[in-house]
């Protein structure tokens, strides 16, 4: 079932600055006595990570794995200049070296409320942003308690790199409510319904979506509604007349001719756009178009305005309000485009949510 009916009252799309250094070895005081002890005593780097609640009170919980309509949010961690410099020069590991397959996975964050210091999954991301470097560190992470509206603050959070032994904990399924890297020898028939399945092909952590003649592509079997967004790593590159590739949302499925979607569309065959249909199509065209896999992202707030992104660029924001339904989680193509599908998450968001701050 949709979470369209019960109305997701909070989530967030943050961008987290580290909020404190602090010097290895010794015990680190966070947050209103909460104690780093020995466990971290490994780590020859830390800082602490303070989050400021927004003008919306917020979801977070300890709960893992993530249930399909979760809505304990996901927020960004992006350090750059000197801080992000700090982080990628002096962990243990890095693209170059890396731990069974694993570029930088000595940088870990842990949670120190809530019985103590516990470390938690992190989504290392290289995209959003691009690689890792002295100027870009990202990652993503689910919180693990509530937080109420500003002034509130949540300093419980570290960041922890320079261990030769670290434990890795990367798990999507542990922060997204739906996410899928296509890791597995065909497509996740519990999560994906195919439209012409002959048209989607699995290999070597990429879903190849290719339409023949009308549409073929993927649909999630969960839905969601207002309050979320929807992020997937794909190519849309320039296209021949009449055909298209499309991320976002869509009801196809059920016959209804409405969706939200960033997508490739020949009306405008060099740009990619911002596709609003209902009944109709509407096109806002955004950003030159390229042969390179981009994050393209899709969010509905709680009042249906949708919200598009390429990478870290905000491309467009409508001032229509659509349908608050919840609609399924989809990617597919049109008419002879073919499609190659990285990966796919969805998250909890709303705008204006809580920020971060440097303490």
């Amino acid at each position: 079932m949709g979470v369209g009916r019960q109305r997701v009252k909070t989530a967030v799309l943050l961008c987290l600055v580290v909020a404190a250094s602090a010097t290895a070895r010794p015990t680190v005081s966070v947050a209103r006595g909460h104690v780093i002890g020995p466990v971290l005593s490994t780590y020859a780097h830390r800082q602490q990570i303070t989050v400021v609640g927004g003008r919306s009170a917020v979801y977070g919980s300890t709960r893992t794995p993530v249930a399909e309509h979760a809505i304990d949010y996901v927020v960004m961690l992006h350090l750059h200049d000197a801080r992000a410099a700090a982080v990628y020069d002096t962990a243990a590991y890095n693209a170059g070296r890396v731990l069974r397959g694993v570029p930088f996975a000595d940088v870990t964050l842990w949670y120190t409320g809530v019985a103590g210091p516990r470390q938690i999954d992190v989504d290392y991301d290289p995209y959003t942003f691009g690689p890792w470097s002295r100027d870009n560190v990202t990652l993503w992470f689910k919180l693990q308690a509530p937080l109420d509206t500003r002034p509130a603050t949540d300093g419980h959070y570290v960041l922890a790199w320079g261990n030769a032994h670290p434990v890795v904990r990367r798990n999507w399924a542990a922060i997204y409510p739906l996410q899928d890297n296509f890791d597995g020898p065909t497509l996740n028939a519990r999560r994906w319904i195919t439209y012409d399945a002959g048209a989607v092909s699995v290999r070597s952590g990429i879903a190849t979506i290719a339409s023949w003649s009308e549409w073929a592509g993927i649909y999630s079997r969960a839905t969601y509604g207002d309050g979320y967004a929807i992020s997937a790593r794909i190519t849309m590159p320039p296209l021949p007349a009449r055909e298209q590739i499309n991320v976002g949302w869509a009801t196809h499925l059920t016959g209804v001719p409405y969706y939200l979607a960033a997508d490739v569309n020949t009306i405008s065959a060099s740009r990619w756009q911002a596709r609003m249909e209902v009944g109709t199509d509407t096109f806002f065209p955004i950003a030159s178009l390229d042969h390179a896999m981009h994050v393209y992202t899709v969010a509905r707030d709680l009042l249906g305005v949708h919200y598009y992104w390429r990478d870290a660029d905000q491309g467009y924001v409508s001032n229509q309000q659509t349908s608050l339904s919840a609609l399924d989680v989809a990617a597919f193509t049109y008419r002879g485009a073919i499609a190659r599908l990285d990966w796919v998450k969805v998250r909890p968001w709303i705008p204006d949510g809580p920020r971060a701050v440097e303490t």
